[in-house]
């Protein structure tokens, strides 16, 4: 749509635009009014239903719970017309578990009753959709190691965005007695983490025979790798060659996901600085970049470098 002028009736002529399009079922002319009148003007409450109804219409689910979490938040008061906006979206977000906890608080507070009975539906199919999604988790465990990389990852990244803990034990047994890609590994260690396990837990990866203490441990995204070797070798591209910043930090994130929850002095068998040089060195052959300040033997850089390359191998072999 064209850039408008403002001019005295361009607020009344917008909403008339608006009200119109919803009523001759345009969504989508609606919403982009909606944007274009947003751009000028706040909208009013009952403006902010006619909203909610555009996005459902449209099915943008995703939108639609944030503008309704965000009018209950300010504590709009059409509270019972929102907060079915707010549960149904959720609901077709298939965040099953957050809809039953909702609605069960809801039932426990002196909530209007016509409101419940209208969530109760919602409720039930959240928990059906739950128990058919616990009921595939199961059966997916059970035959884990059948299954190739990406349907791996998949499924412990769905257990983990789920908030699905059951399966503890499970993964300390397929850790402790089978081999598992390395990054599959990291992401099992991952899922003990946030499942607050307690207790060790051993397995080998990159030839390594390692015990850790779940407990002990950080999150992935802040490994000593990531805080000292990324860091570092992020502050030099940014100050030499910012351009290629962005593919450099990609690729080292995906060479931690390989490591984790090894160290990386273990690993390289060598400390932060002489990593990260190394790992310069690397970059700036592969974009030939040419830098004399660092200086390092052959011998450490080479034996760095064949490390670095098994991790980009382990990236590699699922692709």
């Amino acid at each position: 749509m064209s850039d408008i002028i403002i001019f005295p009736k361009l607020q009344g002529n917008l909403m008339k635009q608006i009200k119109a399009a919803m009523k001759r079922a345009d969504y989508e002319t609606a919403y982009d009014l909606f944007n274009d009148y947003e751009k000028h003007f706040e909208l009013t409450e009952d403006e902010h239903l006619i909203k909610l109804d555009c996005l459902y219409q449209l099915e943008s689910f995703l939108e639609l719970r944030e503008e309704s979490s965000i009018l209950l938040n300010q504590g709009h008061y059409a509270y019972s017309t929102i907060v079915p906006y707010f549960i149904e979206s959720l609901l077709k977000l298939k965040q099953y578990k957050t809809v039953i906890e909702l609605i069960e608080g809801l039932r426990s507070e002196d909530v209007d009753h016509k409101l419940i009975v209208s969530l109760m539906p919602f409720y039930d199919e959240a928990n059906h959709q739950l128990n058919k999604r616990n009921d595939a988790h199961l059966k997916f465990i059970q035959t884990f190691k059948d299954n190739d990389y990406n349907k791996q990852l998949e499924l412990i990244m769905e257990l983990i965005e789920s908030e699905d803990f059951r399966f503890q034990l499970s993964f300390v047994q397929l850790l402790e007695y089978n081999e598992i890609h390395p990054v599959i590994s990291s992401m099992m260690i991952e899922y003990l983490l946030l499942s607050n396990f307690k207790g060790e837990v051993k397995f080998s990866k990159l030839n390594i025979d390692t015990r850790v203490n779940i407990s002990n441990l950080n999150t992935m995204v802040h490994s000593s790798f990531m805080s000292e070797v990324v860091g570092e070798v992020k502050a030099y591209y940014e100050n030499n060659s910012p351009n290629i910043v962005e593919v450099i930090v990609e690729t080292m994130k995906l060479h931690n996901a390989v490591m984790h929850p090894i160290h990386f002095q273990t690993y390289f068998n060598s400390n932060s600085q002489t990593v990260a040089d190394a790992y310069i060195v690397m970059f700036n052959r592969l974009f030939n970049i040419e830098d004399s300040s660092i200086e390092l033997s052959d011998t450490q850089v080479e034996d760095i470098i064949e490390a670095i390359n098994l991790l980009e191998n382990y990236n590699m072999i699922h692709e």
